[in-house]
């Protein structure tokens, strides 16, 4: 099986910029954290604890991944946070593997920091030298496909390239690949979803209704 995703993983996707999101939902436009952290460095921001980037970890704490819905009716607290229901996206699995990683909060005032400076380094070398995708190749993940069958892209490996992306509106479509491993579904699609990861009280409306929310260009933090 691993084999033929790798061979899969080969292939280069053109995708809208429109259509990409982070694994939780969030879209790569003016309102994405990252991207809003871009703009206020370009004006002079220096210090990481003001930045839309720290604001992001402090306020999105999400416990799993139904915590990203806006209304908090689909949250199911004996999913992991890295579980779709329909299979994995991260291999985290406990708080203290998402506490020392990048994705949310809650993150230490470390990794924060760490990140800052990783996020702006990158910036200023493909300011400096262009994507050079080629040299390190195409961001990484997994595809939603809709109702419409219409492509969306879920980022699991570039997140921070695909928002300098567009803060610097390089491309309007992004040359991606579908990730290869095991644990991870290349592509789900809306009419074919199944539940791989079963909980109690979860059903396939709710499973849907968290599909369509991922897809969304809309994208609320939940706040307990």
């Amino acid at each position: 099986m691993l084999f033929f995703k790798k061979v899969i993983s080969l292939k280069r996707h053109l995708v809208k910029l429109d259509h990409v999101r982070t694994p939780f939902g969030e879209p790569f436009n003016e309102d994405n954290h990252w991207v809003k952290t871009l703009r206020e460095y370009d004006l002079g921001l220096r210090d990481f604890t003001k930045s839309s980037l720290y604001d992001f970890h402090q306020r999105f704490k999400p416990v799993n991944i139904f915590d990203t819905t806006p209304d908090g009716e689909t949250r199911l607290d004996s999913f992991f946070l890295g579980e779709y229901p329909w299979g994995r996206w991260a291999r985290k699995t406990s708080q203290k593997e998402w506490f020392e990683g990048t994705h949310c909060g809650p993150s230490s005032e470390e990794n924060i920091e760490k990140e800052w400076n990783d996020f702006i380094a990158l910036y200023h070398k493909i300011v400096t030298e262009g994507l050079r995708v080629e040299e390190y190749g195409c961001p990484l993940g997994c595809f939603l496909i809709d109702e419409d069958k219409v492509n969306y892209f879920i980022v699991l490996g570039g997140n921070h390239r695909m928002a300098i992306i567009s803060h610097l509106n390089l491309l309007k479509k992004v040359s991606v690949r579908a990730i290869a491993r095991n644990d991870i579904q290349q592509f789900s699609y809306f009419r074919r979803l199944k539940i791989k990861y079963p909980r109690p009280g979860l059903d396939l409306n709710k499973t849907r209704q968290l599909f369509k929310h991922l897809v969304s260009p809309e994208f609320i933090i939940y706040e307990k």
